[in-house]
């Protein structure tokens, strides 16, 4: 089942029944923002690991597998272990990829900063 399936379902998952409920929506759900790239965490450091062909993240230089350092000047990267739950809020709950964005990354060793412009 593929993530498009959320548009126009709900789901909702019944743990204590063992039960897995797939309604239809009634009108399909607003889209999200798509900034044109993703970024992860692995190993403690933020990367993008998701990029796609023509966005204005590709066109301003981004690349898949770039190490991000901050995006807007907030730090991603983990220096405690358990840390990351704070560093994914911020980036779920306060960062708005259909704004401007400037990331500074490291690609092989060189520290470059990236500006996305606006979506």
């Amino acid at each position: 089942m593929g993530a498009g399936i959320l548009q126009d379902h709900v789901v909702t998952l019944d743990y204590p029944n063992a039960q897995f409920i797939l309604e239809k929506r009634g009108t399909p759900s607003p889209g999200k923002a798509d900034a044109g790239y993703a970024i992860s965490f692995r190993a403690g450091k933020a990367e993008v690991v998701q990029l796609f062909n023509g966005s204005k993240a590709a066109r301003a230089g981004l690349k898949l597998g770039d190490h991000v350092l901050s995006v807007n000047g907030h730090k991603l990267d983990l220096p405690i272990r358990g840390a990351s739950c704070t560093q994914v809020n911020w980036l779920l709950g306060e960062f708005d990829p259909r704004k401007a964005a400037t990331l500074q990354i490291e690609r092989g060793g060189q520290r470059k900063t990236i500006r996305v412009p606006e979506q």
